[in-house]
């Protein structure tokens, strides 16, 4: 990436004064449904997640501001109506909703 590309980059990443992440729902479907399917079929089993930079971008000067994003996510909680509209989707069994309102990182 040219340098002045990462200047503008490196503002914008920056410029947040509040979490970027507002809920925990917000994520892709995909990953709601490998929950549910390794809570399902390896109840037992530890999993953990890990970011996967798939470009060739160096993202090392980002890292402070993608940590001070990541441990805003601490704070995240399920709320009451996020669990009644993740209730109501019918390719979820009922306890994934329970599950998400029992999750924090």
């Amino acid at each position: 990436m040219e340098r002045s590309s990462e200047r503008m980059l490196l503002r914008t990443m920056t410029q947040f004064t509040s979490p970027v992440l507002h809920s925990l729902l917000d994520t892709d479907a995909y990953k709601l449904h490998m929950q549910q399917a390794v809570f399902h079929r390896y109840g037992d089993v530890h999993v953990a997640a890990e970011f996967r930079c798939r470009g060739d971008d160096l993202l090392g000067i980002y890292a402070d501001a993608i940590r001070e994003q990541v441990e805003s996510m601490r704070d995240l909680r399920l709320r009451d109506d996020e669990y009644r509209w993740l209730s109501t989707l019918p390719f979820f069994r009922q306890d994934l909703p329970q599950l998400a309102a029992r999750f924090s990182l």
